[in-house]
């Protein structure tokens, strides 16, 4: 292994770290890039990226049992820590026959619920006994952090057992009030379907599932939601309904008639968020929030999702808000630019009215 490519990795994810980037991206005949306000910049200081560098790279990253999978695979996902300074999400992939990284920088200290604006009802629902709540979003919203600061939060406040299933761990969790498990798909549990058998039989008052989950599994999960446990889950949707369109949608061998009907008993809130560049730097949160109240529910058991959009909009008197409501106090608050906002928006109409009224 040679000691100028581990003193460059090192350089590159100290650069990255120091100077708050959320991504870094390696790839042969490229300067690393970081991306850096919702903005990539290639790192200047450093040299283009060759062959030899990127499979020493893969030495360097990965470790011994993820670099079999990456062969065999080739694309894999792993956990990376950089002394006791950073820590990182690593995804190992090919492109035109070199391997390819892609980093996401993990603060080691998991950011507080009130630092990321997360919406005042999802908080206080982190301490309800059971139930579901869902944290949608696409890749880079924030979704990851999100799940570790509601769990932490949970951690600090209350006597818990804290179960999660990641695949990888990201955030580092250290016990306070709670005892908490992080288990890691592959390491820890063979597989989605074991994890959850296992945990039938063991003693769990809140869950975190960061994994993506096969239809097949959600049932389990909806029952442990509805027998005791806390479920926080993220999913991959870019607003509240869609998460609950794909959870509802008839699948093979899965009973959409009976999954509708747990999820309606057991749905606390769904909350989607998406982050955009903050003035004078930085990122911030929208979000959206679909409470479940009664008439979610029975729209949901009706096999009605589709409507829960006019509920949304509707519904801000019971605490739930649009996309369109966040993106417009995000604007008269000075956090984001107008046209940014409603480059993000999916009712520019709304968001506009929204804007204009005092």
């Amino acid at each position: 292994m040679a000691t100028t490519d581990s003193l460059a990795i090192t350089r590159i994810l100290t650069a990255a770290a120091e100077r708050q980037s959320s991504d870094v991206h390696l790839s042969v005949g490229n300067q690393p890039m970081l991306r850096r306000s919702g903005k990539l910049e290639p790192l200047a200081e450093e040299q283009v990226l060759t062959p030899e560098a990127m499979l020493e790279f893969v030495e360097l990253l990965l470790p011994q049992d993820k670099q079999a999978v990456f062969v065999q695979q080739r694309n894999v996902t792993a956990g990376y820590n950089l002394g006791n300074r950073a820590r990182f999400r690593v995804h190992a992939s090919f492109q035109k026959g070199y391997p390819s990284f892609d980093l996401r920088y993990v603060p080691l200290q998991v950011p507080t619920a009130a630092s990321l604006n997360l919406p005042k009802l999802l908080i206080d629902l982190a301490s309800a006994r059971e139930g579901l709540l869902l944290v949608a979003g696409t890749f880079g919203s924030g979704r990851t952090t999100t799940l570790a600061a509601l769990l932490d939060l949970i951690n600090h406040n209350h006597a818990k057992h804290i179960v999660t299933l990641e695949d990888p761990i990201e955030y580092l969790m250290v016990n306070d009030k709670s005892l908490i498990e992080q288990r890691d798909l592959g390491d820890d549990v063979p597989g989605v379907p074991e994890a959850l058998a296992s945990l039938k039989q063991q003693d769990v008052d809140v869950l975190g599932i960061d994994v993506t989950l096969p239809p097949s599994n959600w049932p389990d999960v909806l029952r442990l939601a509805s027998a005791g446990t806390l479920v926080i889950v993220v999913v991959e949707a870019d607003s509240t309904v869609r998460a609950l369109e794909y959870l509802t949608s008839a699948w093979p061998g899965v009973d959409a008639e009976s999954v509708r009907l747990m999820l309606s008993e057991c749905l606390l809130a769904v909350s989607a968020q998406r982050l955009l560049p903050r003035l004078g730097g930085g990122r911030v949160l929208a979000f959206e929030l679909l409470l479940g109240t009664p008439a979610v529910k029975s729209l949901i058991r009706d096999g009605k999702v589709v409507q829960l959009q006019s509920v949304l909009e509707t519904s801000r008197a019971e605490g739930m808000v649009s996309l369109e409501r966040s993106l417009a106090n995000l604007v008269k608050t000075g956090e984001v630019m107008s046209d940014e906002a409603l480059a993000q928006s999916t009712n520019h109409e709304a968001l506009e009215s929204m804007l204009k009224a005092k």
